[in-house]
């Protein structure tokens, strides 16, 4: 699994009425993980920088399925 370095990024809030107030559920702006390193497994094991996201139209939300590095 990879996982981005640097600081962890703080949850944002689920928008008003989406069901979602159990926070399981993390809205993040592209812009803040655009040019991240990406490590697989430890923070040592770094594997590319972020340059793109691919998303499947989900409902209600459109959910991350791949990164490009």
């Amino acid at each position: 699994m990879a996982t981005l370095s640097k600081n962890p990024l703080p949850p944002r809030q689920s928008p008003a009425g989406t069901g979602f107030s159990n926070g399981s559920v993390h809205f993040l702006h592209f812009s803040e993980l655009l040019k991240r390193r990406v490590c697989a497994g430890s923070i040592r094991d770094r594997i590319g920088k972020l340059t793109d996201i691919v998303f499947t139209s989900a409902e209600p939300f459109p959910e991350a399925i791949g990164l490009y590095l």
